[in-house]
């Protein structure tokens, strides 16, 4: 699991960098076109890691955090830009629609945001950053928002949303948010700063999975009529549903979220890490 999630990360910024932190092996270097030449910083690669913060991720926390860290430790500066994203909660601070939040916004992995960024995932805690359930496809609808510099469905009125003044939170929570190019101008903000810099960049979500989807019926309807109203608005017809086998899970659109960003102008390619697979 470890190696992988590395080789994902490296493979998805030319194709990417994640599973449970290996250090940096030569014989992925040749799937990597982002380690030969220069890159100016507009064009570099996003890469958006999606985090699985619901109670499954209980036994997985420790483990998942080290390898995000180590396969931070191995990026190229410079060369990609990452950003974070988790699923809502509840509580105090917090009001408005479930779904997901940009924690960290994608921004250049030059050295201040590398050390940032693996302070912030350092900092992570498993009970307190927790969401009340799972969300995968409203995620999904966030994450093309989000990319798109679209309106926020769940992403505006969280508390730990990177937000241009958010002073809340723990101390590398408040490092990461001083940066610039926080994903909303302010809390309540009514329009993303888009991820994307460049009409040439390459895109990538990695959503590390600590479980079958839990999504319940109200947010499945909800994340579909959206799925739905993305595809129209694109000029395209939404075609039938993939179908699962086995069917456990047939029900969630996340999967088909996937398809759509892949189909869309941006071309965001997904990948999935499974940390504890199981069949449903």
């Amino acid at each position: 699991m470890i190696h992988h999630l590395h080789r994902l990360i490296r493979r998805a910024a030319a194709t990417a960098l994640l599973m449970l932190g290996a250090a940096a092996h030569a014989q992925y270097a040749s799937d990597i076109d982002i380690y030969a030449g220069p890159l100016a910083s507009t064009a570099a690669p996003n890469v958006l890691i999606i985090v699985d913060n619901t109670a499954n991720w209980n036994s997985k926390f420790t483990s998942e955090m080290s390898a995000l860290i180590a396969s931070m430790n191995n990026l190229p500066l410079d060369r990609i830009r990452v950003g974070l994203m988790m699923f809502t909660e509840t509580g105090g601070g917090n009001s408005g629609a479930d779904g997901g939040y940009v924690r960290s916004a994608m921004r250049l992995v030059n050295v201040d945001y590398q050390t940032k960024f693996k302070a912030l995932l350092a900092s992570l805690d498993v009970g307190n950053d927790k969401s009340n359930g799972g969300k995968a496809a409203l995620t999904m609808a966030e994450t093309y928002y989000y990319f798109a510099g679209m309106a926020p469905n769940s992403g505006n009125n969280k508390s730990k949303t990177d937000f241009l003044g958010n002073t809340s939170g723990t101390a590398a929570s408040q490092a990461v948010y001083a940066l610039p190019a926080n994903a909303l101008l302010a809390k309540g903000g009514t329009r993303y700063s888009s991820a994307i810099l460049d009409p040439c960049q390459r895109n990538y979500i990695i959503y590390i999975s600590n479980g079958a989807v839990q999504d319940n019926a109200s947010d499945t309807s909800d994340s579909s009529s959206r799925l739905t109203a993305a595809y129209a608005a694109a000029g395209m017809t939404r075609p039938p549903d993939i179908t699962l086998s086995p069917s456990g899970s047939q029900s969630g659109v996340s999967d088909e979220w996937a398809r759509f960003l892949k189909a869309s102008n941006m071309g965001i390619s997904t990948y999935t890490v499974d940390v504890d697979k199981i069949t449903t």
